[in-house]
């Protein structure tokens, strides 16, 4: 597997200094012609690419490619005096999202410059939102493989697990309400459908209290054809126990998109 580091300013100007440098990793298959390359985000709390690469290395050698995108303010992107990946604002955590979108869109166009015609999202939990909102704004062919991802961030900074890390006091008067309503505006019911609804993937997991198996209900029906696959155990087992399971996802995804030949790039040339 070859690594090729990325790098690019943002485009979006509302982001500090220290986080204005977007990077990715782009893992590509040694010597061979890559058939469908993958932008993957990561989930809550991950920093580096370690954990992705984990998982996307048995596909690289099969012939995939995967780009990891670094959140705004995760990794070498932290805000100065934030603590880890914990957001200091709520403004931060929308700000987040909105980098995200616009710099993935970014990469996305690059990469079809690049001749990678192609393309994927894929993530986890946090990641599987940015890639679903990804696939809605892109508008054109996407393989798409999700996992652990609901229709709407909201619930699960409200009353899911994420939310005993919000200090509502210091958000004010009616703030659960306040923050629902803010991160609402990230349910994907209100962003136009995918070109590719029937080939998009899903897995989910059983017992998750992160994400409520309702919310991923919700996601599948509303993406009406997409498949829906489920798993046993919990949030965090799904990344750790079944990636198999994960990883089939991403084949059927990009064979179901029409991945039946090579895009012709490959490693030597893309370093």
């Amino acid at each position: 597997v070859v690594r090729r580091e990325l790098g690019f300013m943002s485009p979006v100007r509302e982001s500090p200094p220290e986080s204005r440098y977007v990077r990715a990793r782009w893992l590509l298959p040694t010597d061979a012609p890559v058939r469908t390359t993958f932008l993957v985000f990561a989930a809550t709390g991950d920093q580096d690419f370690e954990a992705r690469t984990r998982l996307w290395v048995p596909l690289v050698k099969e012939g995939y490619s995967a780009v990891l995108f670094e959140y705004p303010f995760y990794g070498t992107r932290a805000r100065i005096g934030q603590r880890g990946v914990w957001l200091r604002t709520v403004s931060d955590q929308v700000l987040l999202h909105f980098a995200t979108a616009v710099e993935a869109l970014s990469l996305l166009a690059w990469l079809q410059g690049q001749g990678c015609s192609r393309l994927g999202v894929s993530g986890f939990s946090q990641g599987g939102a940015a890639a679903a909102t990804l696939a809605t704004l892109w508008q054109k062919p996407l393989a798409i493989a999700l996992f652990g991802t609901g229709i709407s961030p909201a619930p699960i900074f409200t009353s899911g697990e994420i939310s005993t890390k919000v200090d509502f006091a210091k958000l004010g008067p009616s703030s659960e309400k306040l923050l629902y309503d803010v991160i609402e505006a990230g349910n994907l019911s209100r962003y136009p459908l995918p070109v590719l609804v029937p080939d998009a993937v899903m897995v989910g997991a059983t017992r998750d209290a992160y994400v409520s198996t309702s919310d991923v209900r919700a996601l599948h029906s509303h993406w009406k054809g997409s498949q829906l696959r489920w798993r046993p155990g919990g949030h965090a087992s799904l990344w750790l126990a079944h990636r198999d399971a994960l990883r089939e996802a991403v084949r059927d995804a990009a064979s179901y998109a029409g991945d039946d030949r090579s895009d012709g790039i490959k490693a030597a040339s893309a370093s």
